[in-house]
């Protein structure tokens, strides 16, 4: 197992923690600033939902299966698509978003670069991607259009 390989599998893991995080008060801030109907149960679901993709997306990235679609769909979006809606909305989980997520994704990043694993045009791709995933998510599950 390389470096990127050992690397991915703390993704997961650190998203985990973003969301504990998340969950004290997220769907407050949601029900203030999004939508008022916003519930525990929308909060849960998206969250299992991302826990289960990034998990499977982990998993085929270690595997190369689909490497550029699978960084750019579960990773990319996840770290910086996920710390720039934190970033600018202030809505809970920022701290880890910006401090543990994304700087682990750029250290991920630079492994697979260093390994030949990921390219630089693809990180460009998955960034302009990844971050478009991740607003039209945040657009659809949280502020419900």
């Amino acid at each position: 197992m390389d470096t990127f390989d050992r690397l991915l599998w703390l993704f997961p893991a650190a998203f985990v923690a973003h969301v504990a995080e998340e969950a004290h008060g997220f769907t407050n801030w949601a029900r203030r600033n999004a939508r008022e109907d916003y519930t525990e149960r929308d909060f849960v679901r998206n969250n299992v939902a991302g826990i289960l993709l990034t998990l499977v997306g982990t998993y085929a990235l270690t595997r190369r299966r689909c490497t550029s679609a699978v960084y750019t769909g579960v990773h990319t979006q996840q770290a910086v698509g996920n710390a720039a809606f934190h970033a600018a909305t202030r809505a809970s989980g920022v701290a880890t978003s910006v401090g543990l997520v994304l700087p682990l994704w750029a250290v991920i990043t630079r492994a697979g670069l260093r390994e030949r694993l990921i390219t630089r045009r693809g990180v460009t791709i998955s960034l302009l991607a990844g971050t478009a995933i991740h607003g039209l998510a945040v657009r659809r599950q949280v502020y419900g259009r």
